[in-house]
């Protein structure tokens, strides 16, 4: 009797399902959805079918094609991006309609890192260096092996109250929301920037995990540091704001840590600590940067009390001193220029003139060591008009070459003050080169006009076609000289000329 009143148990269970309209919940049928996926890289695209206005739908996806171990999200929209996939992997998803017990029929994408994106080889973040580490805040720097330019996707463990940074296309940020005492779990994925539709991917797997512990002092950082200018040979001075909340104590101090580089590697201490916001460093090398960073001690003890903060570049400056000096001429400003020349001949500075005739000639005070350097001074014209250049000298009248101008040495950030110069109208110097014998012009000769008013030195020199003729000839005397070059045909010639006016010359060339 036991099986037959089962067998009429289920039986009339059956009747009274059908004779109510009920329908069963035993195992799910999947609805079709339309599902279809596309995949880039380590993200894929779902599109499915719309079930209808204001639906939610839920989106499951698993390396496993029995969902083991899977994740789901939640859109309200019939399509979606799954992101931030692990590369080379086969994913399954499905998806239903929220409060529905059926899914989709699963689809599958494998995801890829590739080779190269945009025709440049895909590399990964490297060097990746903690430049500073603060209660709140981590400097991050990183490179690429190549240098090349390239987009950044950083995960911080635990996730920051101010969220995950945004994707970085630079090779620095600065991780904010962090907590005090805290440690922190970084990796960055090179990725591919968003576009057309699709976000951020990325392209290759995490960088190894670097490890930082957030600091614990009682103090943040002082800010706003600043480098107070001028800048100078072996000396800065810098100004900060306090930190606050809370403020430094009474008995506390500012000290300056100095680095060669910002992550302050092998850092040492300036010998001087302070409690005002400024501080003058003295004793720095000239030419060179430092990394500065200011932190708050304890006056006593020196023992650290406040985070460091941002770095400074301080640049000190090489040695120097200033040549000044002007020049008074009818001629345009623009069109005259001061060039100061060291005791080897060589330029070592040029200066504009300015408007009203000044000049400074930035110029380094020693040669080698100790030894002070000297300078010459030359006041050029380099218009097209016809005015006399001179050297700066002690005489009133124009000195033509180096031999008749004075000597200046400077000390190191101090000023020599040079006599004035003038600079005026000149005389035009032409003629022509004739065989002595014929009266002919002879091409091909090079005629030099040389000053004999001290040293002799060549003032102009030219490859003549037959004539010449040379501008800018201050007053005095001088030597033509003409020869003829390759050739056994004529013997060289100088005559001395004075000139004190526009002058015309012919040289007689003897045939040898």
């Amino acid at each position: 009797m036991k099986p037959i009143r089962k067998w009429l148990a289920a039986a009339l269970t059956g009747i009274l399902v059908a004779s109510l309209g009920l329908v069963s919940t035993g195992p799910a049928q999947g609805l079709s959805y339309g599902l279809k996926a596309a995949v880039k890289y380590t993200a894929v695209h779902l599109t499915w079918t719309s079930q209808g206005a204001g639906k939610t739908y839920q989106v499951q996806y698993a390396t496993s094609s029995s969902f083991k171990s899977s994740s789901t999200i939640e859109v309200a929209t019939n399509s979606t991006y799954v992101n931030q996939l692990a590369g080379k992997k086969t994913y399954y998803f499905r998806v239903r309609t929220k409060g529905t017990t059926s899914w989709s029929p699963k689809v599958s994408k494998k995801t890829s890192y590739p080779k190269t994106y945009n025709g440049t080889a895909v590399e990964k973040a490297t060097s990746i260096s903690t430049d500073n580490v603060s209660g709140s805040a981590i400097d991050l720097t990183w490179a690429t092996p190549s240098g090349q330019y390239a987009c950044f996707r950083i995960k911080v463990s635990p996730t920051p109250t101010s969220g995950q940074p945004a994707v970085q296309c630079t090779t620095a940020t600065t991780l904010t929301g962090l907590k005090k005492a805290t440690t922190y779990s970084i990796n960055l994925y090179t990725v591919a920037p968003a576009s057309g539709g699709w976000p951020d991917i990325n392209i290759t797997s995490a960088t190894s995990t670097i490890r930082r512990t957030t600091s614990s002092y009682p103090l943040g950082g002082a800010g706003d540091v600043t480098l107070v200018l001028p800048q100078r040979t072996s000396q800065a001075t810098l100004t900060w704001t306090a930190p606050t909340n809370p403020s430094p104590a009474a008995t506390d101090s500012y000290r300056i840590l100095l680095g060669t580089n910002s992550a302050m590697k092998n850092p040492t201490w300036y010998k001087a600590i302070t409690q005002d916001t400024t501080i003058t460093m003295t004793g720095l090398a000239p030419d060179r940067i430092y990394y500065a960073r200011v932190v708050v001690v304890d006056t006593a003890t020196l023992t650290q009390r406040s985070d460091r903060s941002g770095y400074l570049l301080v640049k000190t400056i090489t040695l120097h001193g200033a040549l000044n000096g002007s020049v008074s001429t009818s001629a345009p400003k623009k069109d005259v220029v001061a060039v100061a020349y060291n005791s080897a001949g060589e330029v070592a500075a040029q200066s504009d003139i300015d408007s009203d005739g000044s000049y400074s000639l930035v110029v380094r005070p020693f040669n080698t060591g100790t030894t002070p350097e000297t300078y010459k001074v030359r006041i050029t014209y380099i218009g097209s008009d016809n005015y006399a250049s001179s050297w700066v000298s002690t005489k009133a009248s124009p000195a033509v070459n180096s031999s008749q101008a004075a000597s200046f040495s400077v000390g190191n950030e101090a000023a020599t003050g040079l006599p004035a110069t003038r600079i005026v109208g000149a005389n035009v110097v032409s003629g022509t080169v004739v065989d002595a014998k014929t009266g002919k012009p002879v091409a091909g000769a090079i005629v030099s006009l040389l000053n004999v008013d001290g040293a002799r030195e060549t003032i102009a020199s030219a490859y003549s076609g037959g004539s010449f003729r040379y501008k800018g000839i201050p007053n005095g005397h001088y030597i033509l000289r003409a020869s003829y070059v390759g050739s056994s045909t004529y013997k060289a010639i100088s005559t001395q000329v004075t000139v004190t006016a526009d002058g015309s010359f012919t040289i007689k060339l003897p045939r040898k």
